[in-house]
């Protein structure tokens, strides 16, 4: 009983500050800045490189040239030159593809990681316990991990710990600083490839 006493106290005790909602504004202008510094810095050491340019540009031809070839139909006697051309395609492509990802890039990511894991221990250490914002709704109790992490069991429902608005604005800046500046890959390139195996997978199955 001493022991299940002391465990409620304990978790009683996790919130010791003061609902603090400018920090919570804080978070997010800190979250933009580091991933506008961040993109900053994938720029200067991939995108704006010659290699990733005009593997790029590649790219975005390839899945033009792929779409073209699925929007045309062709003959029953032609059907089966037109498959080869799309499986050449759809493998050029995929080549064209892995070469935006250069070992480059994956040092560029993991060094944005590690940057990312920082500022989110030292953010640990500044708001542990504290109410940064409240969210718009009372979060379902299965989200409360999400939501109040940090915040300890009980308190109000609507409340949200650093660890939710560092996580929600940081995934939701990131996305859309990539596609404002233009560092997303080629558009149509993931559909079209998404389009072409499926194309090959009914093929596939026909044959069967």
């Amino acid at each position: 009983m001493a022991v299940a006493d002391a465990a409620a106290a304990a978790a009683a005790d996790v919130v010791t500050t003061p609902p603090s909602y400018w920090s919570g504004v804080g978070i997010v202008a800190l979250s933009a800045v580091l991933a506008l510094a961040m993109e900053a810095f994938t720029w200067a050491m991939v995108y704006r490189k010659e290699e990733y340019q005009a593997a790029k540009a590649r790219v975005k031809v390839l899945a033009e040239r792929l779409a073209r070839e699925e929007a045309t139909i062709e003959p029953a006697h032609r059907r089966k030159a037109q498959e080869k051309r799309l499986a050449g395609l759809t493998e050029d492509l995929k080549t064209a593809s892995s070469a935006l990802s250069s070992p480059t890039r994956t040092g560029v990511s993991l060094t944005t990681s590690a940057v990312l894991f920082l500022a989110y221990r030292f953010l640990s250490s500044a708001y542990a316990g504290t109410v940064v914002a409240r969210l718009p709704f009372a979060a379902p109790p299965f989200f409360h991990g999400m939501t109040r992490r940090g915040l300890g069991d009980g308190g109000d429902a609507t409340d949200a710990s650093f660890a939710f608005v560092y996580a929600v604005a940081t995934m939701a800046l990131k996305g859309n600083m990539q596609r404002a500046l233009g560092f997303t890959p080629p558009r149509g390139a993931y559909d079209a490839l998404k389009a072409s195996r499926k194309m090959a997978e009914e093929h596939a199955e026909k044959q069967s």
